[in-house]
């Protein structure tokens, strides 16, 4: 098709993760905006046409602040990678063109490392980056290893990762926190906190972008009472706050929802009020 391009991946052919990775970037966005136009049309059944706008990406690369590995431990060597398109079977990777940089020497780092010898056995690794730590030069990872035998063998992997430099955090899934919340970024004035675990926005800039949209709309229609549904952490909503406006954020993970109290605490705002629960029940 005239409409590709070499990709500059050395994995794409195989890998699962980019599909768009060789698609020329304005045949992708005429074709994103096509798959939205027919979601409305088709799916939704509105005769009337929607006019779409896309917002591209300010980065192309290494824009990707959290990414899930598929790991391998075979005699002292451990192998991360991605599956491949349509299995579960894992590529062994170098690097991430779309992961921050961060993850990308994490990776190396561990393509490097030789363990004690230990049983083969898979796991995944769940790589969350603070960008903000990673602007004052502090270990700036989240890490949260995730075992996918119940009687595994990971203790020298994870002595492994709780020793490399850039480690912030780094815990088994479903492992008790005791850490406070950490901070993942500072945004007009505003500072935004996460924990391991958390659901954020994976392309920060982007993310930047999504919310001066929403400050725009609902700062032009001044509206005095907000809801945010599947609120998150605030990502959205914090931004809003403003003297005789009322903010509710609803969201059923609870994790999610300590962090948004957190976030108003350390911002000191007022108005909001984030609770946890399930969107569709709470409305009815």
């Amino acid at each position: 098709s005239p409409s590709r391009r070499p990709s500059s991946c050395l994995y794409s052919s195989e890998c699962g993760g980019c599909q768009w990775i060789d698609i020329k970037d304005a045949k992708q966005v005429e074709a994103k905006k096509g798959f939205i136009e027919e979601s409305f049309s088709r799916i939704g059944s509105l005769k009337e046409k929607i006019d779409i706008k896309i917002t591209t990406s300010p980065e192309i690369f290494n824009y990707r602040n959290r990414i899930l590995l598929r790991g391998t431990l075979e005699k002292d060597k451990v192998k991360v990678g991605f599956f491949k398109t349509e299995s579960h079977d894992q590529i062994h990777i170098k690097e991430c063109q779309i992961a921050h940089p961060a993850h990308n020497r994490l990776i190396s780092y561990l393509n490097s490392i030789k363990l004690k010898e230990t049983r083969k056995q898979k796991f995944r690794l769940e790589i969350q980056v603070l960008p903000e730590m990673v602007k004052e030069k502090r270990p700036s990872l989240l890490l949260t290893l995730i075992p996918i035998e119940k009687k595994h063998a990971l203790s020298e992997l994870h002595k492994v990762l709780k020793a490399y430099a850039e480690t912030e955090s780094l815990s088994y899934q479903n492992e008790p926190l005791k850490k406070e919340a950490l901070l993942f970024e500072k945004s007009n004035s505003l500072s935004y906190y996460t924990q391991p675990g958390i659901f954020q926005q994976i392309n920060s800039k982007a993310n930047e972008k999504l919310r001066a949209r929403v400050k725009d709309i609902v700062d032009s229609i001044n509206s005095k009472n907000i809801l945010d549904l599947y609120c998150g952490s605030g990502n959205l909503s914090l931004q809003l706050a403003k003297e005789k406006r009322t903010i509710l954020g609803v969201e059923v993970n609870k994790k999610s929802i300590e962090v948004a109290k957190v976030n108003v605490k350390k911002n000191s705002l007022l108005g909001l009020s984030y609770r946890s629960e399930n969107v569709r029940p709470f409305l009815k």
